[in-house]
């Protein structure tokens, strides 16, 4: 369940991702289908700017309050305290706007609009709608690598691709202990690949101006092939955000409102443990995972849909190689957050792990696999314009992949497929579907 301080600040922001909508066609990324919906009833005192209205703006940048106006429209002048703001894509709004106005002044010819962070019951009284939209590399508008040694989907070459969004982990240096890249030997290294097909639904009931019930669900088909090479004698801890994928906004027409949905893609890389010497190992693995936020009668509640057991998984293993004892973990997974014209809104992780672990003495090895998530919500900050983060995990569940006395060189060289665990464990997550 999420504490207190991510109650108080989740609810006026997820109020914010009420996605209402009349009958109708709407094309967010990919493929998306607005299952059902009514005719909204909007509030008095929301104003839509035009393109005439937007000429006028300068860049509404995030973590700016002020909207400048170089020149000012009848509407525009007519803005008064109390009013909110509505904006959908355009140069000077580039992921929409939603304001409320706290005040209007004249500085030096120009009309400067002081605004606060609105919210969609700012906008509309009553509302209903089941959205649903799919993740497609054709969707790409910016894909940024953060670290050296990964490649990022190119839209470009992605486009007709059905497929998951792949990023490749050429070789990801998550820790070394002097700080030397030229010096190898005391680093903890990844490779692989890393592949998404992430969707997501949002149910949202809005009546007499507040949220009766908001259900987020995450739905992602997870690839993962990852090998860690850990030749550092030292306890480490890491994860690393590798790459950041931003989508084309979406506009979705409420009559006159036009609501904008930005969805972003984190991709995370990790690994955390202790080795004495020097270990290998390596896991492929690929399944479905369904992880989701509700709220309804003033509670938030997740829940998750996981694999039963590893006969659900497409798994490929091989046993660790190791000169010492080691425990070790690596993790990678996609997390998705949608944001509402900027503001903030919810997001899911959903991460895939191994944890490996042997010794020398007795010589023995064990291989585990597991799916970890964590649910929350995104707020945009106004005085830094950064995202900040209010979650809980939700759900971490392992199994055992296998266990056995340490292999020679040639039989941890030949990869494994499992299709039945030796023995199952199982972390709690708070509801399952």
């Amino acid at each position: 369940m999420l504490d207190r301080r991510a109650r108080r600040l989740a609810v006026p922001f997820l109020l914010a991702l009420v996605l209402v909508s009349l009958p109708g066609e709407a094309r967010p990324n990919g493929g998306a289908a607005a299952l059902a919906g009514r005719p909204a009833l909007v509030r008095a005192g929301v104003h839509v700017l035009d393109a005439r209205a937007l000429g006028g703006l300068g860049r509404a940048e995030p973590g700016t309050s002020a909207l400048v106006f170089e020149s000012a429209t009848p509407e525009v002048r007519r803005l008064s305290r109390g009013d909110v703001v509505v904006a959908g894509v355009s140069p000077s709004t580039p992921r929409g706007l939603l304001r409320r106005v706290t005040g209007v002044e004249r500085r030096g010819g120009r009309l400067v609009v002081e605004t606060a962070p609105g919210a969609l019951e700012d906008v509309f009284w009553s509302a209903r709608i089941r959205h649903r939209a799919r993740m497609l590399a054709s969707d790409i508008a910016v894909a940024r690598p953060q670290v050296e040694g990964l490649v990022v989907p190119d839209a470009a070459t992605q486009a007709w691709s059905p497929g998951p969004i792949e990023f490749e982990l050429l070789d990801v240096v998550l820790f070394d202990a002097d700080g030397d890249p030229a010096t190898t030997s005391d680093q903890v290294r990844a490779t692989g690949t890393l592949g998404a097909e992430p969707s997501f639904d949002l149910d949202v009931d809005v009546a007499w101006g507040r949220v009766r019930r908001l259900q987020f669900t995450n739905t992602t088909r997870l690839y993962a092939t990852l090998a860690l090479d850990a030749q550092a004698a030292a306890s480490f801890s890491r994860t690393l955000t590798v790459a950041t994928v931003q989508f084309a906004p979406v506009t979705v027409m409420v009559g006159p409102v036009p609501l904008v949905l930005t969805p972003v893609l984190d991709v995370h890389v990790g690994a955390s443990g202790s080795v004495s010497a020097e270990i290998r190992t390596s896991v492929t693995a690929a399944t479905n995972v369904v992880a989701g936020l509700v709220y309804e009668d003033d509670r938030w509640r997740g829940f998750a849909d996981l694999p039963d057991g590893l006969e659900d998984i497409d798994l490929e293993w091989s046993p660790p190689e190791v000169t010492g004892s080691a425990e070790v973990e690596v993790l990678a997974g996609p997390q998705l957050t949608v944001l509402l014209y900027d503001i903030g809104g919810p997001y899911a992780s959903v991460y895939g792990y191994a944890d490996a672990w042997a010794a020398l003495q007795p010589p023995a090895w064990t291989l585990d696999l597991g799916l970890r998530g964590n649910l929350g919500v995104a707020v945009r900050t106004p005085a830094t314009g950064e995202l900040a983060r209010y979650g809980v995990e939700v759900f971490d569940r392992s199994w055992r992949v296998a266990a056995g006395p340490l292999p020679g060189a040639d039989a941890a060289a030949r990869p494994h497929r499992t299709t039945r665990p030796p023995e199952s464990t199982a972390g709690g997550f708070l509801t399952n579907r």
